[in-house]
């Protein structure tokens, strides 16, 4: 944080005020010293540590991004309460644990999810029995510390990637640190997308983009997501096709609706 961000402390002052709290109150709760919570209020204190963000934004559960960004002070009542009411959804590792297994050195192994289980893995995907047997793939020049998952793709929605291309995923615990327009599979109750993504956490809310421009962006509600994952790569035994701007697509299109518009061709 900075002297160009100073929501922070206006914010903090305010949700303590919010509920009637004191500083002396509020310090004790969050283990802070009265001195330390009154320099983040006046902004005396430029840049808090991270575990003082964190244990801000947990006692009033309002992300981290929406305390040094947004003037809360300015919303509603009824749009504080929604954002609160909501801000467990986004710490995906407080609804559910992951199921993972391990090999015979205790490192996890990356599991392969085909097309063929697509059906079974939106049913499985939190079953122990269920992801152990699943197939099993060595990647030797990935990280062994992180959680990786890879799936099939399917569909032209990812071209120019060619159908049927592997993608590795790295899985995202807290979906507070989703980066916008980054690549990501999301596993949801709608199925499988692996898309752009953009959050709208303060609406409880991801927006999906294709890369292919001929596929519209939609929403999706958090409260229907099972998984998210960050692209890490893909493998395909195909190339993919010569590229193609996708502003050009787009101003084709553009063009024929213009045509249908004046009768020059049949709709």
């Amino acid at each position: 944080m900075n002297n160009q961000i100073p929501q922070f402390g206006r914010n903090l002052k305010f949700l303590r005020e919010r509920l009637n709290t004191g500083q002396e109150n509020l310090a004790l709760l969050l283990d802070f010293k009265r001195g330390k919570l009154a320099s983040y209020e006046t902004g005396v204190a430029k840049n808090p540590p991270l575990v003082d963000l964190i244990k801000i934004s947990d006692h009033f559960k309002i992300s981290i991004d929406m305390l040094i960004r947004e003037e809360l002070g300015l919303f509603s009542e009824i749009k504080l309460a929604d954002i609160q009411s909501n801000f467990n959804y986004a710490k995906s590792h407080e609804m559910r644990v992951l199921a993972v297994t391990v090999n015979d050195k205790g490192k996890e192994n990356i599991e392969y999810v085909p097309v063929k289980v697509r059906a079974g893995y939106l049913a499985g995907y939190n079953d122990p029995e269920f992801i152990k047997e699943l197939p099993k793939i060595s990647l030797p020049f990935v990280s062994k510390s992180k959680t990786m998952r890879m799936f099939e793709s399917e569909g032209d929605s990812m071209l120019p990637l060619p159908s049927n291309c592997k993608i590795l995923g790295e899985y995202v615990e807290d979906w507070h640190e989703i980066k916008d327009g980054n690549m990501y599979i999301v596993i949801s109750e709608k199925g499988y997308a692996i898309k752009k993504v953009y959050k709208k956490l303060d609406n409880n809310s991801i927006t999906l983009k294709s890369l292919n421009p001929l596929y519209v962006d939609y929403e999706i509600y958090l409260s229907e997501v099972y998984e998210i994952w960050k692209f890490v790569l893909y493998i395909s035994n195909t190339l993919p096709d010569q590229f193609v701007n996708s502003d050009e697509i787009l101003a084709k299109i553009e063009e024929m609706k213009l045509l249908v518009l004046k009768g020059k061709i049949s709709a």
